[in-house]
């Protein structure tokens, strides 16, 4: 399936600077809902957890900046197989539907592909997170089906890099 979306984000390496935006988005009541860590995120560990997801070589934390320069959301990959990463996202509430979720998903995926650390990466969606279901699917990426992760009924999403 190819995607065409027209180029509205622009993706930058996280940084320590990101923090509070960071804290802000994760702290978000619709976040923590659709987490699988529910619970509100102190700032002394989040500052903590940032770092070593920076300084890690198992994930790539990016930023989405619109045409302004502004922070809009943020896409993660963390390691979880030898080849292999999950996927974090958000959108900031502000943004909602602008298609910048879509747009994540598939800037991102090129930035994975660029970067060349993992040949998989995969979604694994809550059943009632609706808008993130929407945008693996509009992203193109493969809905493997129902799971239980962790205790919740979730859809899972993948997607392979392109053989080099």
């Amino acid at each position: 399936m190819t995607v065409t979306i027209q180029s509205k984000l622009r993706l930058r390496s996280a940084a320590v600077d990101d923090a509070d935006v960071l804290f802000e988005w994760a702290n978000d009541e619709k976040v923590r809902l659709n987490s699988f860590s529910p619970e509100k995120i102190v700032y002394a560990d989040h500052k903590a957890w940032l770092a070593r997801r920076i300084e890690s070589r198992d994930s790539i934390l990016l930023i989405a900046e619109d045409d302004s320069g502004q922070p809009v959301g943020q896409i993660r990959f963390d390691s979880s197989g030898p080849t292999r990463a999950d996927i974090d996202f958000h959108v900031s509430n502000q943004h909602h539907g602008r298609g910048y979720g879509t747009q994540l998903l598939v800037e991102g995926f090129g930035w994975v592909v660029r970067d060349g650390r993992f040949r998989q990466v995969r979604g694994i969606v809550k059943v009632a997170n609706v808008a993130s279901k929407r945008c693996f699917e509009k992203a193109g990426f493969s809905n493997g089906g129902s799971v239980e992760h962790r205790g919740e009924r979730c859809f899972l999403f993948t997607l392979e890099t392109p053989p080099k």
